[in-house]
């Protein structure tokens, strides 16, 4: 090649590059022998002469498919340090990155080749062409890919070119059909032998040609010899005993017998075949066995059953054992197993696991059901596909059952059920307990509890009355006559003792008789502030009353939040709740630091400075009022700053401070209203009471307003 690179590096060197070598471009569709690598040789010059200062350098080769200087994605890439001799250099693409053959598939492509040496891209790119290599890869030792195609060799016969069988798609045997041969003779197309009339292989006799008949048949035996079939006449000449059987002979009478105990092995094929078979049409048995001390009829089977027995009418298998009267049935009518014990200790049906030793019984002298569960297994254990279930005799429960929804029963009693000698628990890791009693219609459903032996007289027996109501009552069962002591309203959650609830709460002692409500505390006298009262709340709290005795006097008394009304029959005290007003004027308060211009008007309070100005008013209401409510009265001209008004407790000792009320002005408003009160007791004993004023310039403040409650005996 005579392409010429050149491009100026960073220094200013001028890499030109005359190119003598280099050049391929593979054929696509055949490979073989094509090698991976590509010789590629050039002579680098600076200004005409050889490049002899730098060696060695780093060559970085692209393939493109685009002829451009620039731009596209390479197809392929490679980096090698090269070594420079006066300017020569050679090296072998594909040494670090083979060439892979597929790259070139697409002979309707251009290919061109990009080097960069040291990091500068020489141009332009160089275009690759074929080679006389490359050119033969189109055909195969001068054969082109026509010359080889499978249709070429159908009319050769010497094959010149050794092809094998497979390489040309030999026929395969399902081929060889008679459909698929060609040039069959017309007496034999058919397919059949009608029609052969000539045979011209002259190895075949000439008696045979036109067939084989019986008299052309030499040496036949004797008894054959004249071409008549008969089955009569001749001896035997041996009989031989087959599996299991004993006896037999070569010659005159012989017997057969068989070998007991007889053992019979085979391997069927069929479910349905067996090694013994016995079928009987009539009433008897199709297998008949007896043992005086083991098996009547024993049988194994590695797969399927060991015995299998079939009846219309009655039992498939049955059993019965002779000193006992034991009977087993396998496969009846009503049944797919049955079993009757005869004797006081023996069992209708029993099985045993021989690993863990667990047993379960069917029909015994103590239980329909019974069953023995060694180490952590159960005794008897039931399920049903819903996912209920229940068993018997556990390691932890001798009973325990689990229902697997909240619409299934864990347990369900129909009739009396009895807990004795231990107690009834209800556990649900839900956290919700029910135990349920469904009663018929016009019936009772409840619990009872009696001490074992007592006599019926001694239940306590609280039950639905359904039949009556649907309320749910306990009924004293030992009183004279027997009563119901507490009665729980269905749907209005009124309790009633003594009588059916007409309120919450209703007691009655009946037609005669007391009714008492005892409320009781300390019992043992050891604490008198331990008293017994009854309290009345409502508004969830905020209206109280109490009926009880005083804290330490023993002094009966009643204390309500809005007042007490006593009726004694012959008169009435009464003590109410009663409003009150105190009015703080503009005239009480005082400023707080000295200095500022303000006007107190005793009316109106004004502040003309520009500063906050602070102010106190003291408060003076009765002992144990209740506040209410406080009003302030202003004028806000201000827009940027608000007034702030409090109601402050000081307590004495230690002498603290608190809010009981915190409220500020509002623009263009005359008065704000706080109605939420902390502690608003108002104990004088303890604390002093005055109201706060801050106060902003452009704010007229008017007074405030308190409004408080007070007990008072009418």
């Amino acid at each position: 090649m005579n392409t010429i690179y050149r491009r100026s590096n960073s220094r200013g060197v001028i890499w030109m590059m005359l190119v003598f070598t280099g050049a391929l471009f593979l054929c696509s569709g055949v490979y073989a022998g094509v090698p991976g690598m590509v010789n590629y040789q050039g002579r680098l010059e600076q200004h005409g002469a050889a490049l002899t200062t730098v060696s060695p350098v780093t060559m970085t080769f692209k393939i493109f498919v685009e002829e451009s200087d620039t731009g596209g994605s390479p197809i392929w890439i490679e980096s090698q340090d090269v070594e420079v001799a006066e300017g020569m250099f050679s090296v072998k693409l594909g040494a670090v990155n083979p060439l892979d053959m597929s790259l070139f598939e697409d002979s309707s492509r251009e290919y061109w080749l990009e080097l960069s040496i040291d990091g500068e891209t020489l141009s332009p790119r160089q275009r690759l062409t074929s080679v006389p290599f490359a050119f033969n890869a189109e055909t195969l030792d001068g054969y082109t890919a026509a010359e080889l195609d499978q249709s070429a060799h159908t009319e050769r016969t010497d094959n010149p070119h050794n092809v094998t069988a497979s390489q040309i798609g030999a026929a395969t045997m399902a081929d060889l059909t008679w459909g698929n041969l060609q040039n069959i003779p017309a007496e034999i197309a058919d397919g059949d032998q009608t029609g052969i009339t000539t045979e011209t292989d002259p190895t075949v006799l000439d008696s045979v040609k036109d067939g084989v008949s019986w008299n052309e048949i030499s040496d036949k035996p004797a008894g054959f010899a004249d071409g008549i079939d008969n089955d009569s006449g001749g001896d035997i000449k041996g009989v031989s005993a087959g599996t299991g059987l004993t006896g037999g002979g070569s010659s005159g009478d012989v017997t057969l017998g068989i070998i007991l105990p007889l053992d019979l092995t085979t391997s069927t094929a069929s479910a349905t075949e067996a090694v013994i078979k016995g079928s009987n049409n009539g009433n008897g048995y199709g297998v008949y066995g007896w043992s005086g001390s083991n098996y009547g009829v024993y049988g194994y089977s590695s797969s399927l059953f060991g015995i299998f027995g079939y009846s219309n009418d009655n039992a498939g298998v049955g059993g019965i054992n002779g000193s006992a009267g034991n009977e087993g049935h396998l496969g009846t009518q009503n049944e797919g197993v049955y079993g009757k014990g005869m004797l006081s200790d023996s069992s209708g049906v029993k099985g045993e696991h021989a690993e863990t030793g667990n047993t379960g019984v069917l029909g015994t002298n103590y239980s329909g059901v019974s069953g023995y569960g060694k180490g952590s297994a159960n005794g008897v254990y039931g399920g049903n596909e819903n996912g209920n279930y229940a068993y018997l005799g556990g390691a932890m429960y001798s009973v325990y059952s689990s229902a697997h929804d909240s619409s299934s029963f864990a347990g369900y009693f129909l009739g009396k059920t009895t807990v004795s000698g231990g107690s009834f628990e209800l556990i649900n890791s839900t956290g919700e307990n029910w135990l349920s009693f469904l009663r018929g219609t016009n019936q009772n459903a409840g619990f009872a509890f009696k001490e074992e032996g007592a006599a019926a007289t001694q239940w306590i027996f609280p039950y639905f009355r359904g039949w009556q109501s649907d309320n749910l009552i306990i009924r004293d069962e030992t009183a004279t006559p027997r009563r119901d002591v507490m009665t729980f309203k269905a749907g209005t959650g009124q309790v009633g003792i003594g009588t059916v609830p007409e309120t919450l709460l209703h007691v009655s002692a009946g037609t005669s008789g007391d009714a008492v409500l005892l409320l009781e505390a300390d019992t043992d006298n050891s604490n008198e502030d331990d008293q017994p009262a009854v309290e009345f709340r409502q508004d969830g709290g905020q209206v109280t009353a109490t009926v009880g005795f005083s804290d330490s006097t023993n002094v009966l008394q009643i204390k309500a939040t809005n007042g007490i009304y006593i009726d004694s029959g012959s008169g009435a005290i009464s003590r109410s709740a009663h409003t009150g007003y105190y009015s703080v004027s503009p005239a009480a308060f005082v400023k707080r630091e000295a200095g500022g211009s303000y006007g107190n008007y005793g009316h109106a309070i004004q502040n003309f400075s520009a500063d906050t100005a602070f102010f106190n008013a003291p408060v003076n209401l009765p002992q144990g009022a209740q506040v209410v409510k406080v009003t302030c009265f202003y004028f806000d001209f201000n827009s940027d700053e608000d007034a702030f008004f409090k109601l402050e407790r000081l307590a004495f000792r230690p002498p603290t401070a608190s809010h009981m009320a915190v409220f500020r002005s509002d623009d263009d408003q005359r008065e704000t209203v706080v109605d939420t009160i902390d502690d608003a007791i108002i104990d004088n004993s303890s604390n002093q009471y005055y109201l706060s004023l801050q106060l902003p310039s452009d704010i007229d403040f008017y007074g405030a307003v308190i409004e408080y409650t007070t007990m008072r005996i009418n």
